[in-house]
This record gives C-alpha cells, structure tokens and sequence, in this order.
C-alpha cells in the first residue's frame, strides 16, 4: 500500500482542524494508513471553510482497499445521489448569518446529513419555526428538511 503523507494544505483554515487519515487494506489484507493528510478538497464558501474529508458511491461493499482512495478527491462534485454518503468539516466564523438573513439561507439537500459540533456553537434554524442551539458535543440528523443556519458566538 502506498501511503500518502503530505504536509502543508492550502491557504484557508488551519491544517491540524482539517487533517483526515483514511485507513485501507494492503494487497494481503493487512490494515494499514494510506492517507495523513490535510484534506486537499477545501473551499471557502461565503465566509465558510469547508473541508471534504470523504464521499463515496452507493455500493454494497465496504470500501477499504487503496483503489478507493479516489473517495477522498471527489466531494465537491455536486450533490449526494441516493445510496451515497460523504463527509465534511465545516467552521464557521464568529456572528456568522447567511447575507440577507435566516430566510435567504434557508435550503434543504436530497441527504441524510450528520452534524457534530466540536466546539463553539451553532443554531440551526427549520421552516416550521423551530430553532435548534447546538453546543460543543451536540449533534444533529439533518433528513433533508429546510433549514439555515446562524453562528452568533464568539467562536
């Protein structure tokens, strides 16, 4: 197995927040690391740095060997099909709202999405009124319900 180690990144967040290790089995069926890396798919969107850590299709394996590597170069590519699953890392600036307001943000995706806040805080707003503060340690199951979000803390 060829191991991917890189240093650096690019030029938006902090490598060590963004760092992903992806681990796969050898020819021989040994497990090992093939990836310990910043997450080289990172952008910047709207003041949101957003780091695709993994996406991969719908199958009924287990991608675990280094021919799947390529899950971790193809999450920006367009919305999740049924089956698919992805994972990312989003931070979000302090007193974060969308432009235009809560209304203007409000959107919904064709995913089951998990949320876990490792720190700071984050509210999560719904259609229907509800407003959901999340904390660090909290976590939410987005089921492809509208929703915005709004980051009025200091971190």
């Amino acid at each position: 197995m060829t191991r991917r180690r890189e240093n650096g990144g690019n030029d938006i967040g902090d490598d060590r927040l963004f760092r992903r290790v992806v681990t796969a089995r050898d020819d021989n069926g040994a497990a090992g690391v093939l990836w310990d890396a910043p997450a080289e798919n990172r952008k910047d969107i709207m003041g949101i740095e957003i780091a695709g850590l993994w996406r991969c299709g719908a199958s009924d394996t287990i991608p675990h060997t280094d021919r799947h590597a390529d899950g971790a170069n193809a999450v920006f590519n367009g919305p999740l099909a049924i089956g698919e699953s992805s994972c990312r890392l989003f931070k979000w600036p302090p007193r974060w709202a969308p432009a235009g307001g809560i209304p203007a943000g409000m959107h919904a995706t064709d995913s089951i999405d998990y949320i876990t806040i490792v720190s700071g805080g984050i509210k999560c707003f719904l259609d229907g009124g509800d407003v959901v503060e999340l904390g660090a340690g909290a976590s939410l199951v987005q089921t492809g319900t509208r929703h915005s979000w709004a980051n009025d803390g200091a971190e």
